[in-house]
């Protein structure tokens, strides 16, 4: 006996198979454009997040550059200032031609100009104060910092005490080309690796002449203190750091 209904009921099957599909295809596109809304969003955020740290990092380095612009200035400020010195620049005169002052005048003016350097360089930095009270025998100290006069060739006249050596700064200067102004060397590599900046201005006779006699170098060790001033205020990140970098021989070195 042949029951002919199965006809029917292959049909209903079918159509519930169809829809089934539809349904499951539905959901593919759905699941496809959620993730898409999704990447979509996370890009975005991500932009976002991007945005808000660049203008933050925009607003730290303005802030930053014209604290350490402001710095240099001041050092800068130092030194033109001494430069200026009447005895100072009557000293180079007579080093430069004879004054008439004699040996014993040119005794005296020099004895006068080291404790002046040593006043100045006390007042604005330029020495490293007591970092040990004891004083171990035999062992030399580091010449982190000072003031020095030097010839035109770079060869100290007068120091005060522990002065690095300012060959560096004088070679500097004179590829620069410079000659009248007062300018930063560095940062450079000074004694025992430390990150080193020198200033350098050169002096001119009592007679206002267009030639430099000698220069007035100042040199510092870039310590803590400085340090901190690369630090924005209000900066909450506990990872972040901050970094001095140099562009050299086509290289960007790197200081923090």
């Amino acid at each position: 006996m042949i029951i002919k209904v199965a006809t029917k009921m292959d049909g209903s099957q079918k159509n519930v198979k169809n829809k089934a599909i539809v349904v499951f295809l539905m959901m593919i596109i759905l699941g496809i454009a959620a993730m898409y809304m999704a990447l979509r969003f996370a890009t975005s955020e991500e932009n976002r997040e991007k945005l808000m740290w660049q203008n933050r990092i925009s607003v730290v380095l303005s802030g930053r550059s014209e604290v350490l612009s402001g710095w240099v200035t001041d050092q800068k400020a130092i030194l033109q200032t001494l430069a200026d010195n009447s005895s100072l620049r009557l000293y180079f005169s007579n080093i430069s031609n004879d004054m008439g002052l004699g040996e014993e005048g040119k005794e005296a003016l020099g004895e006068y100009l080291l404790p002046l350097l040593n006043d100045r360089a006390l007042q604005n930095g330029f020495v490293v104060e007591n970092e040990d009270f004891v004083v171990k025998a035999n062992v030399e100290k580091l010449k982190k910092a000072g003031l020095a006069l030097t010839d035109l060739q770079g060869q100290i006249i007068i120091a005060t005490a522990n002065m690095p050596t300012t060959l560096p700064a004088v070679s500097a200067y004179m590829q620069a080309g410079a000659n009248v102004d007062t300018m930063m060397i560095g940062p450079y590599e000074g004694e025992e690796g430390l990150s080193t900046v020198a200033f350098i201005t050169p002096v001119f006779g009592i007679d206002d002449d267009q030639s430099a006699l000698g220069f007035l170098i100042g040199i510092k060790a870039l310590n803590q203190p400085f340090f901190n001033m690369l630090i924005q205020p209000g900066e909450v990140a506990v990872t972040a750091r901050n970094y001095l970098i140099q562009k050299q021989n086509g290289m960007i070195n790197y200081r923090g």
